[in-house]
């Protein structure tokens, strides 16, 4: 009788009650249904609180960022998950997490190649039972010291002197203490004109040979953390300065910066690095910290921190005022910023089009047609009235990216979608390239296919075909 009234009380086990037990399949005891059991309140026991944290990367580059991921089982809701000591929605599927930097080591002085990152999570359930994990990822050296060299730098001189090992000076115009450039702004709003550097680092090895090997056209950066840095181009090299110091004076010129790690007087102090030749492009969604690239600006995903304003021009004059659409190439050939692109074999021009309602406010919006006779290439000139607009530089979990890059001399950003899980094959790639001297924007969208998915080089070869050949400056 109590065995009828339990099975008929009790609906979960009403299958149990009624049925025979299956034959023996030899199965693992682990995956067999754990033994029937009573328990003295008539509730099951919370099953212990669990906590697993992982990351998307194994290897994280020092000064970028990694996801996290976190699966939670057993104990009471509502939980109270903090990670590195900082409280996370449990509800997100990941935050995104900065990977750190890389210790010196003591015994050299110089950056550690590798280390082991550890990242803790603490997890509270409703009853205060708390549980604790970690997750490990191997952080190693930087891309910008995968460079020719990348020397370690200790003194900034304010007197304009750089006269012992391991200082140097960004300078105005000439050199004297006068012309030091003193605040972090002025390394990266153009004010900084001279490099003026000792030719042996902060560990008084002569670097001479480096230093003399530097012609006009090549790139260095200065770099004091993941959030500072600034990127220069070399316009001249100048005769060495007199006197007994072993010392290089050159002209620069700001290409790239992060800004939001640094404000202010400029640390005389502190450790920086100059990492001289191949630099990487940057962004994508290892993006840590804002940057800007000329006039664009990139920041990280879902990025809620301080950003520069973006700043609007007014053109010279409007293309509404005297609005075109035409299929004659020479026509076209006459709009305001019109460049002539090199294209495959076989494409065509097919029209053009400048002060229509969806064209740009001053500039020409043209397509040319592949072999096959649909688009192949859309191509848009334009005064560039809007710039420095904040654009995340990675969506759809890095199903897209955006990133820097260096084109004719040029700055310009690249979108597309990365190799990997998220990849879209389908994705346009899009080039957007700045000339500062017409302060003219070119953007080059794909529509076929060799000019999707990740097959940037392509886009990226029309893009620089614009400033080449006949239409070079």
């Amino acid at each position: 009788m109590l065995r009828g009234v339990v099975c008929g009380a009790i609906a979960l086990l009403a299958l149990a009650c009624g049925l025979a037990a299956p034959a023996d399949t030899g199965a693992s005891p682990r995956s067999a249904p754990p033994p029937f059991e009573w328990w003295a309140n008539g509730k099951p026991p919370t099953p212990p609180l669990y906590l697993v944290l992982e990351s998307s990367r194994e290897l994280c580059t020092a000064g970028t960022l990694t996801e996290l991921s976190w699966t939670i089982s057993g104990g009471t809701a509502p939980y109270t998950l903090t990670i590195e000591g900082s409280a996370v929605d449990i509800d997100a599927d990941n935050i995104r997490i900065n990977c750190g930097a890389l210790p010196y080591d003591p015994r050299t002085g110089e950056l550690a190649a590798s280390r082991t990152k550890t990242f803790r999570g603490s997890l509270r359930d409703s009853r205060g039972v708390t549980t604790t994990t970690t997750a490990a990822v191997t952080l190693t050296t930087p891309p910008y010291l995968a460079a020719d060299a990348a020397l370690r730098y200790e003194t900034y001189d304010l007197t304009g002197a750089a006269a012992g090992a391991g200082s140097y000076a960004f300078l105005t115009d000439t050199t004297g203490a006068a012309s030091v450039v003193p605040t972090y702004e002025g390394l990266r709003d153009g004010t900084a004109k001279l490099l003026l550097i000792h030719t042996s680092d902060a560990e008084e090895t002569p670097q001479r040979s480096l230093y003399d090997a530097v012609v006009a056209g090549d790139l260095f950066e200065w770099h004091e953390s993941y959030d500072c840095w600034v990127r220069y181009r070399v316009t001249e090299v100048r005769p060495d300065p007199p006197g007994g110091a072993a010392r290089k004076l050159l002209g620069v010129e700001r290409l790239s910066y992060a800004y939001s790690g640094c404000s202010g007087a400029i640390a005389t102090d502190v450790a920086v690095l100059l990492a001289w030749g191949p630099l990487p492009d940057l962004g994508g969604p290892s993006l840590a910290a804002p940057l800007r690239h000329g006039p664009y600006q990139l920041v990280p995903t879902s990025w809620r921190g301080m950003a520069e304003e973006p700043r609007s021009y007014l053109p010279s004059a409007y293309s509404a005022t005297n609005p075109t659409y035409t299929s004659d190439l020479a026509a076209a050939q006459r709009l305001p910023y019109w460049r002539d692109p090199d294209l495959p074999a076989g494409w065509t021009f097919a029209w053009a089009t400048a002060g229509d309602v969806s064209g740009p406010t001053y500039g020409y919006w043209a397509v040319f047609a592949s072999e096959r006779g649909g688009y192949g290439v859309t191509i848009e000139g334009y005064y560039a009235d809007y710039r420095g607009h904040p654009e995340e530089s990675s969506w759809l979990n890095a199903r897209g990216a955006l990133e820097t890059r260096i084109i004719a001399g040029r700055p310009a950003t690249v979108a597309y979608s990365p190799p990997g899980p998220s990849h879209d094959d389908l994705s346009a790639v899009t080039v957007w390239i700045y000339d500062s001297s017409t302060e003219a924007e070119y953007m080059i969208l794909g529509e076929v296919k060799n000019l999707r998915g990740s097959n940037v080089d392509a886009a990226i070869a029309i893009a620089r075909s614009l400033f080449e050949g006949a239409d070079a400056p």
